[in-house]
């Protein structure tokens, strides 16, 4: 047990200042938003009368720019339903297969002869535990090189204080009273969440008398879950779209609570790990359609 403790307090501690670096990148919010932006600004200048009329194309220039300004926005501009949510489909289908081929690459390697010398942790190849910590704790990473852009995954977990796009967006936004503060954010992913479930998945790969079948399925149905919380993460906080996150999030609950059920199915214990991560993300979600019903 105190092995275990340890190995988790170091793998923390290790990815820690990868992912902090990660959080210093935000993605940009997107042009229509910025537009909209712009035009709520041109609409406080006083335009003169006179030099309305003397041009046409200042007119409707004008006509486009003095639109009623918003008197309280829900979000940030989102793509048509269809076409978001499309994209995300496809993001956390490609997202989930990278994941899943990492997972696999490092059980395969940690069975070729030449990597024999590499020493085991708890029953473990150490290149095995490689590959699940990058699975786990730096997903965000793998989601950037699918779709070109940081997710702002890492971001949340160390810095919930700074939101990408625009900065007052979320603090501008009607929350709950029973929200968590700042500070429980980054315990809970880095302290709570992200070892446990790690430990949760290393036992799957102990136990011996198992179908690889199920066992791949369980795996695939958690890199999918880890898939769907970074495009989760884009949505709100990126698209700044409380209400199609609040579908995204939902989502995410539901295959996290698949993955629970599936691990627990393989190994009662490693399920039982994975309840504090289903807890958090029950906040969550109920957190994000408070904001969004209220909003």
């Amino acid at each position: 047990m105190r092995r275990r403790i340890l190995l988790l307090a170091c793998v923390a501690f290790i990815v820690s200042p990868f992912a902090n670096a990660d959080s210093q990148i935000s993605p940009h919010a997107p042009k229509a938003f910025a537009r909209r932006n712009v035009g709520g600004a041109a609409a406080k200048a006083n335009l003169k009368p006179h030099l309305i009329k003397s041009d046409p194309i200042d007119l409707e220039y004008a006509r486009g720019m003095v639109s009623p300004p918003l008197a309280h926005s829900r979000g940030g501009a989102c793509d048509s339903d269809a076409v978001l949510f499309s994209k995300i489909a496809v993001g956390v289908v490609l997202e989930a297969a990278a994941l899943f081929g990492v997972v696999l690459g490092g059980k395969a390697l940690s069975s070729l002869p030449e990597l024999a010398k590499f020493p085991q942790i708890d029953g473990l190849h150490v290149v095995q535990w490689a590959s699940l910590v990058i699975v786990i704790f730096a997903s965000s990473l793998i989601g950037s090189f699918i779709d070109g852009g940081l997710s702002a995954a890492s971001n949340q977990v160390l810095d919930p204080n700074a939101t990408p796009g625009d900065p007052n967006w979320y603090r501008g936004l009607k929350r709950p009273s029973w929200e968590p503060p700042g500070w429980v954010f980054p315990i809970m992913w880095l302290i709570v969440s992200k070892p446990t479930q790690l430990w949760a998945v290393s036992r799957l790969f102990k136990v011996v008398d198992i179908d690889a079948a199920f066992l791949f399925r369980a795996l695939l149905v958690y890199c999918t879950h880890l898939s769907l919380g970074d495009s989760w993460n884009k949505v709100f906080f990126g698209f700044q779209c409380p209400g199609k996150g609040a579908i995204v999030i939902s989502t995410f609950w539901a295959l996290l609570a698949t993955s629970a059920f599936l691990f627990w199915s393989i190994d009662e214990k490693a399920g039982h790990l994975m309840l504090p991560t289903c807890a958090w993300v029950s906040i969550a979600t109920a957190l994000n359609w408070s904001i969004y019903i209220n909003n």
